[in-house]
């Protein structure tokens, strides 16, 4: 077996050789053509033989296989080179193709910020029209299309100058006398004037009286009023000959519920229905023990409205009388408000903030800032705290972090309100000034004449 395998790969050695010794010859013939060279397998295995018989070769086979390699690798150097060149390029084009999209997109901003300060412009314009123009119609076309392109404070602001401008655009309601205190049903369609003891009712659609003046309580202290939640019943409270009332008003029939009183409480500051309408909370004080001390409790009594009678109170802190002598504020003032989830907040000046757990009776959360004036966003989330000192500051619920108005009013905030969605505050003072807020950034939109109690309706529409 061994002699026959020599004798075999002798045979394919001498096809090899006899097929280089051609190639050669004819290489040499066409005046060493490199066409003609080995190239790929073929040099591959003429360089495997001659590896082992190299003195079976002479000059020109030697030559030739000398070119084939030589030729080969330059070819190998030349396509090196070549994708060398070609990945530079592709590097170049991705480059200039990253550099094109980043133009364009800054273009493309570019025009954005263009087409947004044309429209800012373009708003600003309309709004400064609107102002200027006398006709009414125009001029509230012309703010609520500033309005429509920008709805920004200024744009706002220029529609509230020109309604302000225009009362009988607003819809004013004629009380026939000077009120202690508003409350708004729920569906806005009727508003409840406090005068002296009794409740006007007016429809908001026609501004119309509805029915006549109702007598709730004897004329005395400054009344408070409130809608419960399903806007069927109104509750008023107040000071008659030193005893402070309560009383109830079915709001659709004008039916008056026997006053009840609060015993010692001689002192009603607020008052404000929970959230499922079952309870009655009412801030109020025993001015009877101040002729004995100086300092004077201040409780939150639970009503039930269905009856009528108490549930409980919680003492939330106390006053000194005397130390109100002498101020431009009523500095024992309470004000409270129910939160969405049942919890009651409870404010005054120098006392803070503190929300209580009516059921528990205890405190949950308590912060430093307090006032007079009181009101809660319909989420829950803010609080909006007015101030004997004119300032209007607004509380996180979560956080506590507290942040202040960027304007004031001259004198002690008297009530506060914010609308439906929590991005307009409402504020009255002192001062005779209405002032309407944006939360968001904490501006001043715009200010207007009047005082006096404040409400909004649920649905922000009266």
């Amino acid at each position: 077996m061994r002699p026959r395998c020599w004798l075999e790969d002798d045979v394919q050695g001498r096809q090899l050789h006899h097929h280089l010794m051609e190639a050669a010859r004819e290489w040499t013939e066409s005046g060493r053509d490199p066409a003609d060279l080995y190239r790929g397998a073929r040099l591959a295995s003429a360089t495997d033989w001659t590896a082992q018989h190299p003195i079976d070769l002479n000059e020109q086979e030697r030559a030739f296989l000398d070119q084939s390699r030589e030729a080969t690798n330059a070819e190998i150097e030349r396509s090196r080179l070549t994708n060398r060149r070609l990945k530079g390029s592709l590097a170049g084009v991705a480059v200039f193709l990253v550099v094109a999209l980043v133009g364009a997109s800054f273009a493309l901003q570019q025009r954005a910020h263009a087409r947004a300060v044309a429209t800012v412009a373009e708003s600003a314009r309309l709004a400064a029209q609107a102002v200027a123009e006398t006709d009414l119609g125009r001029s509230v076309q012309l703010a609520l299309a500033g309005l429509s392109l920008n709805d920004s404070i200024d744009t706002r602001s220029a529609l509230l100058q020109v309604l302000q401008r225009n009362p009988s655009a607003i819809g004013l309601i004629p009380t026939g006398g000077s009120l202690e205190d508003v409350a708004v049903a729920p569906d806005g369609r009727t508003v409840v004037a406090e005068q002296g003891g009794s409740l006007d009712f007016f429809d908001t659609g026609s501004g119309a009286m509805v029915g006549s003046p109702v007598p709730v309580l004897d004329d005395g202290f400054p009344n408070e009023t409130a809608f419960d939640p399903s806007g069927r019943t109104v509750a008023v409270a107040g000071v008659t000959g030193g005893v402070t009332y309560v009383g109830l008003v079915d709001a659709r029939d004008h039916h008056v519920i026997s006053p009840f009183n609060l015993g010692t409480r001689t002192a009603s500051m607020s008052l404000a229905f929970s959230p499922n309408g079952k309870n009655l909370a009412i801030a109020a004080a025993s001015l009877q023990s101040a002729s004995l001390t100086p300092t004077t409790p201040r409780y939150i009594d639970l009503i039930d409205p269905a009856t009528g009678e108490q549930t409980g109170y919680i003492e939330v802190g106390s006053f000194n009388p005397e130390a109100e002598a002498g101020t431009p504020d009523s500095r024992r003032f309470t004000s409270i408000t129910y939160l969405p989830d049942g919890n009651l907040a409870v404010s005054w000046f120098d006392g803070g903030t503190t929300i209580w757990n009516p059921s528990s009776r205890r405190s949950v959360k308590h912060f430093d800032v307090g006032g007079a004036a009181l009101a809660d966003t319909p989420d829950g989330r803010t609080l909006a705290v007015g101030r004997s000192n004119g300032d209007v500051a607004l509380i996180d619920v979560r956080t506590g972090a507290v942040s202040e108005m960027d304007s004031h009013h001259a004198g002690p905030v008297t009530s506060v309100v914010f609308t439906p969605d929590g991005n307009t505050l409402i504020t009255s003072g002192i001062d005779g000034t209405i002032k309407v807020w944006d939360v968001p950034t904490a501006r001043l939109r715009a200010t207007f004449r009047g005082t006096g109690g404040l409400a909004v309706s649920a649905d922000g529409s009266s």
